[in-house]
C-alpha cells in the first residue's frame, strides 16, 4: 500500500514540475508601415530569416507561434518562425490565439511532452510579458516594448523559473548590441 501511495506522489509531483528546461520568447518580425496587413514586412523576412544562426546552438526542440485570432488575422509570429522550422525540421505547432495565453502557460506548466526540452515561442509583444510572468518570471519587464531586436531567455530547474534573460539579436545592422 505504501508503495503505490509513494508512485501515486511521485506521479503527482512529476506532473507538477513538468516544464521546459529553456523557454525562448521572441516578438514576430516587423510588420509593414503602419502596422497594415497580416504578414512580416521586408524587414521582418530578414529578421526570420537570420534566426536560424541566432539559436543554431540553444537546442530547440519545439516551435509555437501565435494562432491568427481570426480568419484573416496576423500571421507574422508563424512567418517569423518558418524559417527555423524548415531549418532544423521540426514541426511549428500554432494551438492558441492571443486571448488563450492562459492555456499556453498551461502547457508549458504541466506538459510532460515538454518536459526539459527547449521551447521556443514567437507572440504578439503586447502579451509577452503576460506569458513569461504567468510562468513565474518575476523579473521579466511588465511589458516587451516597441522593439523586434530582442529575445527573452526563462531556464528552469524543478519546474520552476531559475533565471531570465533579455538579450540582444544582433541579426540586423540596425539591432541594439547591447
Amino acid at each position: 500500500m505504501k508503495t503505490l501511495l509513494f508512485l501515486a506522489l511521485l506521479a503527482f509531483t512529476a506532473v507538477g514540475h513538468a516544464m521546459p528546461s529553456k523557454i525562448i520568447l521572441i516578438r514576430h518580425g516587423e510588420e509593414p508601415t503602419g502596422n497594415e496587413g497580416t504578414e512580416l514586412s521586408d524587414i521582418g523576412w530578414e529578421r526570420a530569416n537570420g534566426l536560424p544562426a541566432l539559436f543554431q546552438n540553444e537546442g530547440i526542440t519545439h516551435l509555437i507561434a501565435l494562432k491568427p485570432h481570426k480568419k484573416k488575422g496576423s500571421i507574422r509570429s508563424i512567418q517569423t518562425l518558418q524559417p527555423i522550422s524548415e531549418a532544423y525540421g521540426l514541426e511549428l505547432h500554432t494551438p492558441f490565439n492571443r486571448d488563450q495565453v492562459s492555456d499556453l502557460v498551461q502547457l508549458l506548466s504541466e506538459s510532460s511532452e515538454l518536459d526539459g526540452k527547449v521551447v521556443l515561442i514567437a507572440w504578439q509583444h503586447e502579451t509577452l510579458a503576460d506569458i513569461a510572468h504567468g510562468l513565474g518570471a518575476t523579473q521579466a519587464p511588465s511589458e516587451w516594448g516597441k522593439v523586434f531586436d530582442r529575445y527573452w531567455v526563462l531556464e528552469s530547474k524543478n519546474g520552476e523559473i531559475a533565471s531570465f534573460k533579455s538579450l540582444p539579436q544582433r541579426i540586423l545592422k540596425t539591432d541594439s548590441k547591447k
